[in-house]
């Protein structure tokens, strides 16, 4: 569809890039906080009723958590590179006739 308005094999490549970039700085903005609220969570659950008290899980530290941000975009980016590819180059026909 996009190439119908006259976007680039380029601009298409580079717009399900950012798609994939902006969808996983989502999931990592709503997903690390509750990851982290459900961690602490089970391990109060699990250590309290094994008989040892809450509090006692260790939670991973600011600088594990710092190096997940930087992880998952380049796992992102690398898994959109070929569906980006594949998407740039389709042509406007073939696109036209599945939508």
């Amino acid at each position: 569809m996009l190439k119908t308005v006259g976007f680039t094999p380029g601009q298409i490549a580079q717009s399900v890039f950012a798609g994939s970039i902006a969808l996983s700085i989502a999931a990592l903005v709503i997903g690390l906080p509750l990851g982290l609220i459900a961690t602490r969570v089970m391990f109060d659950v699990l250590t309290s009723s094994a008989g040892i008290g809450t509090g006692v899980g260790a939670m991973p530290g600011a600088f594990m958590l710092a190096w997940l941000i930087p992880g998952a975009i380049v796992v992102a980016a690398l898994a959109s590179a070929l569906p980006a590819r594949r998407a740039a180059e389709v042509g406007v026909a073939d696109a036209l006739r599945y939508e």
